[in-house]
C-alpha cells in the first residue's frame, strides 16, 4: 500500500533545511588561549590537527598527514609554538593559524 503524502516533499526538505541550526561561529585564537583551561586547550588542538591529519590521508596527502603528526606529537617544542602564535594573533581563527603552522611545518 502506497501512503499519500500530505505535504509536497520540496515543502518538507525546506521545512528541514530551515530548522537546521545554523554553523557555529569559528573559535579565534585568544578564546582557546584565553578562555580555556589546559586541557580543553589541549583537547581542541590534538582533535584540529587529527582532524586535518585526516583530511590530509582522504586527500591523498599522507606524508604531509605524517608529517603534521610527528611534528606535533613529537616535537616538544610544538605545543609551545602554537600557544605562542595563538598569543600573538588572538584575533584569527584558531584553526586557520594552525594550518599555517602545518603548512611551515610541512610544506604546502
Amino acid at each position: 500500500m502506497r501512503l499519500k503524502a500530505t505535504l509536497p516533499a520540496a515543502v518538507v526538505v525546506a521545512g528541514g533545511l530551515l530548522a537546521l541550526p545554523s554553523p557555529a561561529a569559528a573559535l579565534t585564537a585568544g578564546e582557546v588561549s584565553g578562555k580555556m583551561d589546559s586541557h580543553q586547550e589541549n583537547a581542541f588542538i590534538a582533535g584540529a590537527l587529527d582532524m586535518a591529519a585526516s583530511f590530509y590521508d582522504r586527500a591523498g596527502k599522507s606524508q604531509k598527514s605524517k608529517c603534521l603528526m610527528h611534528w606535533y606529537y613529537d616535537d616538544v617544542r610544538s605545543i609551545p609554538e602554537i600557544l605562542g602564535v595563538f598569543e600573538n594573533y588572538k584575533d584569527k581563527e584558531a584553526v586557520d593559524l594552525l594550518y599555517v603552522l602545518i603548512d611551515r611545518h610541512c610544506g604546502k
